[in-house]
């Protein structure tokens, strides 16, 4: 009984970590996003952007490709957001009764595919910024992929090992 307190503790836990997580995600791409609006319609403030970047090189050199620098930071923010999200919505209906349904499995495989998109931003975002660095000298810094990807995998190898768990639940439950 000990152990199943102590794991019911950890996931309350982890659910308040994943609202923070959620919380911040939130916040940040729609502070980029705001920013960007802003940026775009006053013509000022490139120079201190979000988290202190100075965008005014990119921002002088092309408003498009400023905004879609900026776009790949709000999409990629939202994302990280929606699989907080994900997380908390699987948190909050976990059973540790019986762990192995299908509403688990959808969720992780849905968070892996959240992942995997993250992923696929990160990459096409370091693509414009080696563009950008040939075109402006300015280099703002590469985004981290492979952590992602890394994720992705993982977090898809245990749905699928959740599905398993389902399918021996149910043959189990056939023989008896």
């Amino acid at each position: 009984m000990l152990l199943n307190s102590k794991t019911t503790l950890i996931l309350k836990a982890m659910r308040v970590i994943a609202w923070i997580a959620f919380i911040g995600f939130l916040i940040q791409g729609f502070a980029i996003l705001g920013l960007t609006i802003f940026t775009s319609i006053t013509k000022t403030g490139a120079e201190d952007f979000y988290d202190h970047a100075d965008l005014s090189v990119l921002f002088e050199y092309s408003e498009i490709q400023f905004l879609n620098f900026n776009s790949f930071l709000i999409v990629g923010a939202f994302l990280k957001a929606t699989v907080w999200y994900v997380v908390i919505k699987t948190l909050t209906g976990f059973n540790l009764s019986q762990p192995f349904t299908m509403n688990v499995i959808l969720k992780l495989e849905r968070i892996s595919y959240l992942l995997f998109s993250i992923w696929l931003i990160a990459i096409i975002a370091n693509f414009h910024q080696n563009y950008l660095l040939h075109r402006t000298g300015e280099f703002f810094g590469d985004k981290a992929t492979g952590e992602f990807l890394f994720m992705a995998g993982l977090v898809f190898v245990i749905s699928q090992i959740f599905k398993r768990g389902v399918e021996l639940q149910d043959e189990n439950e056939l023989t008896v």
